[in-house]
């Protein structure tokens, strides 16, 4: 999105403008540098279309690879090489995976960080321990998450271990790796990153989540999973694989597997008890869902082959527009929904696209080219709708690949007056559906006040929702 890629931008800047260094813990204060720092390299090479390819690429190839590895353990090669491919076609994998998000990159070194963990004989071998560190460090300069889906797993190690105390050593050794690798960007940030995780909690009320103590709640990332990642085919996969792994033939398998088990329940736990909620946080555990879904391959080549048609067949259907496309089919779904709140209860069993943010590649021209002509570098300006694809966020990013430096904020998510308004240089307005009713709700006192202060309609364009775009002057501005 386009909050990351500016990130990438902005690390880019401080490299040219020789300030990279000594602003290197600073740029970003939220989420940590290290996909950034990559998104700078693509950037650098020239990639403006395909950043998201690029920047995802080696997330993709660590989630792949390592999901071989993971069934490897268990299955046969071509079992195994199976299920590396499920993990890159399931919906939201596929989907997330054409944005510049964190998910893909986390997802691939949390499946890293499980498959040396796995290696390291119950954390008796020091040399994987230690390497487990390194992994630790960049699965936390990536996001902070990446703690949670690694604590069912290490406790579990440690807990079976036959040398408790050489286990927990070699932790120690790990960590001593981990701080000075890491350290260097969490202190600076800690405070703001506190301040931010209540903010976001606070934020998760107002956008829906539901709370840990309910249903919803409780169900949230099973539902996730079964509406975002699998929809109704896989999901009865899932169900007849499970039954599969219950019966009592499968208990040597199922003892031999514990640690996925653990790190499936773990994962799963400790995000539903968090108070903001995503789908795309736990794509994490999708490598161990594919090897999950696979395993009883190892007796039927017919299973495998029938997963991985059906896995493929919802693949193209939501990556490209071919006949007989259902659009959506889900349960509990809530029509026009803007504000993104069936997320927290609908039950999908098929959708073609995520929330109309993601899905069909296609080409919309939302008319910043047009917009950012009218623009100098420098300018301030006001945005008041908030659209997936038509926010200040993309103005900024699309300001800076065209050599312009533009300060956009939102307008329309408190109240204004005139005075405030008076501090942008330019407006930018829309009809029809002006976005997230909680960020847009004071959408309607801006146009009143920019109306009522004879603010100059520079241009107005049509947009592909059918609605048009409006830019203001600011009249105190001189042309």
């Amino acid at each position: 999105m386009a909050h990351h890629q500016i990130m990438g931008w902005r690390y880019l800047e401080a490299l040219r403008d020789g300030s990279f260094l000594a602003n290197l813990p600073g740029i970003t204060n939220y989420y940590p540098p290290l996909y950034y720092l990559w998104e700078m390299v693509v950037l650098s090479l020239g990639a403006r279309q395909s950043v998201a390819l690029y920047a995802n690429l080696p997330g993709l190839v660590l989630l792949s690879g390592c999901t071989y590895c993971l069934a490897r353990r268990w299955q046969t090669p071509v079992n195994a090489a199976s299920a590396a491919w499920l993990a890159l076609m399931f919906p939201l994998v596929a989907w997330t995976s054409r944005e510049t998000l964190l998910d893909v990159t986390l997802s691939g070194l949390v499946a890293l960080g499980l498959l040396v963990l796995i290696q390291s004989d119950y954390l008796q071998s020091r040399v994987t321990v230690l390497l487990f560190g390194v992994v630790g460090a960049l699965g936390l300069l990536t996001k902070w998450t990446f703690l949670f889906f690694m604590v069912g797993p290490v406790i579990y190690l440690w807990w079976f271990s036959a040398d408790r105390r050489r286990a927990f050593l070699n932790l120690l050794d790990a960590g001593f790796i981990v701080l000075p690798l890491t350290m260097w960007w969490y202190l600076p940030n800690l405070q703001f990153l506190v301040e931010r995780f209540q903010a976001t909690s606070q934020a998760a009320v107002l956008e829906g989540d539901p709370s840990l103590l309910s249903l919803s709640g409780l169900l949230y990332y099973l539902r996730s999973l079964a509406s975002y990642y699998l929809f109704l085919p896989l999901s009865v996969v899932l169900l007849l694989s499970l039954v599969w792994w219950t019966r009592p033939a499968r208990r040597t398998i199922l003892t031999e597997t514990g640690i996925l088990w653990v790190f499936l329940g773990t994962s799963v736990l400790i995000l539903t008890a968090l108070r903001a909620k995503d789908p795309r946080y736990i794509m994490p555990v999708v490598p161990v869902l594919a090897v999950v879904l696979m395993q009883p391959g190892t007796e039927s080549r017919i299973w495998s082959n029938v997963v991985i048609f059906v896995a493929a067949l919802q693949f193209l259907y939501i990556s490209f527009p071919l006949p007989g496309n259902p659009g959506k089919i889900a349960l509990f779904s809530i029509e026009n929904d803007t504000d993104y709140r069936g997320m927290a209860q609908e039950w999908v069993l098929y959708e073609s696209d995520y929330f109309g943010v993601a899905g069909h590649p296609h080409c919309e021209d939302w008319k910043f080219d047009g917009i950012i002509a009218e623009l100098q570098s420098g300018d301030h300006v006001g945005w008041a709708p908030d659209l997936p694809y038509f926010h200040p966020g993309a103005l900024h990013l699309l300001g800076l690949q065209s050599g312009k430096r533009l300060e956009a904020l939102r307008v329309g998510n408190e109240p204004i007056g005139e005075e405030q308004l008076e501090s942008f240089d330019w407006v930018v307005g829309k009809g029809g559906n002006q976005g997230i009713s909680y960020i847009t709700s004071y959408n309607r006192e801006v146009y009143r006040l920019i109306e009522e202060s004879e603010w100059p309609l520079i241009a107005s364009w049509e947009l592909p929702d059918g609605s048009q775009a409006w830019l203001w002057r600011n009249p105190t501005r001189s042309p």
